[in-house]
């Protein structure tokens, strides 16, 4: 993954990073939840 490069250049179109920030947003929104719901079971 490209995350954090200054370079729009590295996806060919700009719209696609948007696709990329929001594959991110849902990436660590999983994380989140996936880190709740261990807390949980060992609490």
């Amino acid at each position: 993954m490209f995350i954090g490069t200054t370079s729009g250049d590295v996806w060919g179109i700009e719209k696609s990073s948007k696709v990329v920030a929001n594959r991110i947003k849902d990436l660590a929104r999983s994380v989140l939840l996936y880190v709740d719901e261990f807390d949980r079971e060992r609490g």
